[in-house]
């Protein structure tokens, strides 16, 4: 067995979401078959009531506020600062929101996000007129949703599987990798979360900081006048199959009037 120490006070709850990926996900469940092998081993920590945050932990990492708790928890139930292989710190309770399936963004790598611009033939243009002049602006689409604690636990494993496929000696490999922990990320969510996401039938994140990150802003900007109506977020995937039709609906039936209206969803122009 790969898990060395498993320590924490609701090993039920981890349990059960470790047979939860291996039910849902052929990702989740290459990842788990994968890290039982030998020589893999790693520990988890199981984090309790108000420790909401997933962390891979290795002697490596050092920096960074999360990695500082994380420490904390380490020396606190092994006795040691020195963390003796990868460890896993994760809570059974732990979920979170975030937006998925952007469409209308640019997007750069540190995940910062912006508009579009209307005149880039990309998804959908937003007409609406304030007294004689015509203004447009891109249609932004997201998909809110809520990350199961049970893929937030993967998250965390496909860092560990990153680890260990990395070139000998591993924690040199990792300590490397840990200058560009934004490229650390992209894969894991390439290999690990976003499949795991697809498979189970939830939105992926573009981006790791695609929780709340930048889109809030991005909200209470398109909600001044008649740009809100360039804002569509869906709470499901069934409603934005829902939004997705009746754009490409509106922007048909525009597309066929003469005199085109004042106000409405246009295609690019």
């Amino acid at each position: 067995m790969a898990i060395q120490r498993l320590e924490g006070p609701n090993k039920m709850g981890f349990k059960i979401a470790v047979f939860e990926g291996i039910k849902q996900s052929a990702t989740a469940h290459r990842i788990w078959t994968w890290l039982e092998k030998s020589e893999r081993d790693f520990d988890v920590i199981i984090l309790g009531q108000g420790e909401n945050f997933g962390q891979m932990l290795t002697e490596q990492d050092r920096s960074g506020v999360d990695a500082v708790r994380a420490r904390g928890h380490y020396s606190n139930i092994f006795g040691t600062t020195t963390i003796l292989r990868p460890v896993v710190l994760w809570n059974p309770n732990y979920q979170f929101d975030y937006f998925g399936d952007v469409k209308g963004v640019h997007i750069n790598s540190s995940g910062d996000i912006t508009p579009m611009s209307y005149r880039e033939r990309k998804g959908y243009i937003y007409h609406y007129k304030v007294r004689s002049a015509r203004n447009k602006v891109t249609v932004v689409r997201v998909t809110q949703a809520k990350m199961p604690s049970w893929i937030v636990l993967f998250h965390e494993l496909g860092h560990v599987t990153q680890y260990f496929k990395g070139n000998a000696p591993l924690d040199s490999a990792w300590a490397t990798r840990l200058a560009n922990t934004q490229d650390i990320e992209a894969e894991n969510l390439t290999k690990h979360e976003n499949p795991i996401c697809v498979e189970t039938g939830l939105p992926i994140r573009a981006h790791y900081k695609h929780s709340t990150y930048g889109f809030l802003d991005l909200r209470q900007r398109y909600s001044v006048g008649k740009k809100q109506n360039a804002w569509k977020a869906a709470d499901s995937l069934e409603e934005r199959k829902r939004i997705e039709q009746d754009l490409k609906s509106e922007a048909e039936r525009n597309a066929r009037l003469v005199p085109a209206p004042d106000d409405g969803i246009f295609f690019p122009t």
